[in-house]
């Protein structure tokens, strides 16, 4: 019930995002991952749910979760959440994480300097 709250409020319920989004941090349940993926990931949403979902995803965590933050990588547009995306890749998968999220993020570089060429 919470999740699906969660996909159908409009932006005038940015507060009761936020809580929804702690509530299914507080849960733990893995069945939250791909809505909170979906959360991270959209450009429509308000930065400060779509942060709350990241770190969330930090919490939670699964490899669908660090796939989910690592695709978020890919466009460069979201470099401005990279600090909260490299916290939640290292609690989910460590150094691993880590040495995921810095091929990502170097692909795209390599990417766009071929692209100005």
């Amino acid at each position: 019930i919470l999740m699906e709250a969660l996909i159908h409020t409009r932006e005038e319920f940015l507060l009761l995002e936020q809580r929804i989004i702690e509530a299914l941090e507080k849960m733990g349940d893995p069945r939250a991952v791909p809505v909170l993926v979906e959360l991270a990931q959209d450009e429509r949403k308000d930065l400060s749910v779509r942060l709350v979902a990241m770190e969330t995803l930090g919490m939670i965590g699964n490899e669908v979760a660090l796939q989910g933050l690592l695709e978020l990588m890919k466009d460069p547009r979201n470099y401005i959440f990279y600090n909260v995306v490299e916290e939640s890749v290292i609690k989910i998968g460590g150094d691993r994480g880590l040495e995921a999220l810095r091929q990502t993020v170097a692909g795209v570089q390599e990417a766009m300097s071929r692209k100005t060429e």
